[in-house]
């Protein structure tokens, strides 16, 4: 049975009613390929990719850069173009981590790419902005949600670069 959005499992039992709310059945990440792993604290996370290719999880790193490098490419925040020769190149590297949940189970395993943004040239970029929200404003939209009886939903972008804007005549290698 549906109550709102929420799907409950309704039992009765001689003069009890019971009402649960019925949990969904989480889905293995991708990354995950063995059975089971070791606390995620207890895992090493990598500095770099020769780190990366020289651990016990190198395969479920390898799959993270996959999906990493597929979700860039899905969001044309990528441009595959011929190396110029005397162009400067703006360089990038991959960023690992482990992802787990309160009991620290693995959930999954991540890989970013990331510019190197110590390389940048001075007018390159006229200006850098990280769009982050203050802990004071997301409170207090929170409360007035709350106060006008509002659905309140969490979003969560997949890719860093999802919505990144940067010079056309400056390559990323």
């Amino acid at each position: 049975i549906f109550k709102g959005k929420e799907k409950v499992k309704i039992s009765i039992v001689g003069n009890t009613i019971k009402v649960e709310k019925e949990e969904k059945k989480k889905e293995k990440h991708k990354t995950l390929i063995k059975e089971k792993y070791p606390k995620a604290y207890e895992i090493k996370i990598p500095k770099n990719r020769r780190e990366m290719l020289k651990s016990k999880y190198k395969e479920e790193f390898l799959v993270a850069e996959k999906i990493e490098l597929k979700t860039i490419k899905e969001h044309g925040t990528i441009k595959f173009v011929p190396e110029k020769e005397k162009s400067h190149k703006l360089k990038t590297r991959m960023v690992y981590d482990i992802k787990s949940d309160e009991n620290g189970r693995v959930t999954k395993f991540k890989a970013r790419l990331v510019a190197l943004g110590y390389d940048q040239r001075k007018d390159e970029y006229h200006e850098t902005f990280a769009p982050v929200a203050r802990v004071t404003t997301i409170m207090i939209l929170l409360v007035f949600g709350w106060i006008n009886q509002m659905d309140i939903k969490l979003l969560d972008f997949k890719g860093a670069y999802l919505h990144a804007d940067r010079p056309q005549d400056t390559p990323v290698y």
